[in-house]
């Protein structure tokens, strides 16, 4: 919004001047031009200056209200998606620029009344203060439309879930980029001494800057280990890496640590591919409240964190390691674990539907169609959760008949 304003400011400005220098006659019978009075002019100005200031005073009302609305109704995490959506900057900025473009085009009027000989109307900037009205119009009505859509449910999960997946991609990416080293030991040597970084202050780990982690350990010859996880939170005095050996690391290093991992008071998605789990889980979770009772969106939900897992499951072995040019592993850090994935999307699911059969059994059947299609080696951590999920499911159903309809449906777990 500010490039908006900005932009506009400096062409407003720049048309001022250009016409100054043309000195354009308002002529009638140039239609593509404006051509009324200067008395008309200013009246032109000032309801376009007025209307675009009062339009954007009700967009920037209507978009928090639809925050608030859509963080009731879903999650909370869906707020900072909305609030970055890049029509509802394209909107606002079409209007506080329009505005500040008619204020600057205003004040360069001159009407006869306060000296004949000075009598100056802008024509090109008058002319294009309207053509801004006009698109600022259209953008108007692409904001109604788009903004309607941008709160359904299926426009905000899919939100949370391509944002994964693209994560996903750009971490496959990297990882066809590293060498291999074999065996990859995440321990120090017995014969050397440790050194612990320990956080400043409480916060989610947000980012790793890999890049500043390798150079700090390029410069003074360590190994790095990052044991704590994209996403988790981290108290002060927590221990956020390892580095080996000890007697190497200078105070610089550790400051350069400290400011290559990221602390803030929330998660991020960034790096965080979990964190596009626990958005999509919660709007699940919150669907089937007794506050909500919308169960069409938790099978929506269930659809797609079923897509995630499989994404996740085939991807190959993630990047764990950063190495120098001699093949040196610097940096060693966990990737998302699997299973912690898995257990976000599926596994506080069953105490929501341990009452409803039908989402219970959808659950199950997005489970078994997830187990079929990921590789033998990820499929117990699946077959876990499902086992959990039945029996405590079935230990608050009602009838018998629920009960064995529930165990049909969980046949494949053997």
């Amino acid at each position: 919004m500010a490039m908006f304003v900005i932009g506009f400011s400096i062409l407003g400005l720049f048309m001022v001047r250009l016409d100054q220098e043309l000195e354009i006659d308002p002529a009638p019978s140039r239609l593509w031009l404006y051509g009324g009075s200067p008395d008309a002019a200013i009246s032109v100005l000032s309801a376009i200056a007025s209307s675009a200031i009062t339009v954007a005073g009700v967009v920037f009302s209507a978009t928090f209200v639809t925050m608030q609305l859509a963080s009731s109704q879903y999650t909370p995490r869906v707020v900072k998606a909305l609030s970055r959506r890049w029509y509802l900057h394209i909107v606002l900025g079409m209007f506080l620029g329009s505005f500040t473009f008619s204020l600057l085009v205003l004040r360069s009027v001159r009407p006869p009344e306060a000296d004949p000989a000075a009598m100056f109307v802008p024509v090109l900037s008058v002319s294009l203060a309207i053509i801004i009205a006009i698109a600022s119009v259209g953008v108007l009505g692409f904001y109604a439309i788009y903004g309607m859509k941008s709160l359904e449910p299926t426009f905000l999960i899919n939100s949370a879930a391509d944002q994964t997946r693209s994560l996903l991609q750009r971490s496959l990416i990297a990882s066809r980029s590293v060498r291999s080293v074999g065996s990859l030991n995440t321990d120090p040597p017995p014969d050397m001494t440790t050194a612990a970084i320990r956080a400043t202050r409480a916060g989610f780990l947000q980012l790793m800057q890999f890049e500043r982690l390798l150079a700090a350990a390029i410069r003074d010859d360590v190994t790095i280990n990052v044991t704590a996880n994209i996403g988790n939170y981290v108290f002060p005095g927590e221990v956020l890496a390892i580095v080996w050996p000890s007697e190497r690391i200078s105070q610089e290093t550790e400051r350069q640590l400290l400011k290559a991992l990221w602390l803030g008071d929330e998660r991020t998605s960034e790096q965080d591919i979990e964190f596009g789990f626990r958005r999509v889980a919660d709007i699940m979770l919150k669907s089937i409240s007794a506050a909500i009772n919308d169960p069409t969106t938790a099978e929506y939900c269930m659809n797609t964190l079923g897509d995630l897992v499989i994404l996740v499951a085939n991807e190959p072995e993630p990047q764990r390691y950063l190495a120098d040019q001699t093949d040196t592993v610097r940096v060693i850090w966990e990737p998302e674990p699997f299973a912690r994935c898995v257990h976000t999307a599926f596994d506080q699911l069953r105490f929501y539907v341990k009452n409803d059969t039908h989402l219970a059994i959808h659950a199950l059947s997005t489970m078994r169609r997830v187990h079929a299609l990921i590789p033998a080696s990820a499929r117990p951590v699946i077959e876990s959760i499902a086992s959990t999920f039945q029996q405590t499911v079935c230990e608050h159903l009602d009838t018998d008949e629920d009960r064995r309809t529930l165990d049909r449906a969980a046949s494949w777990l053997g």
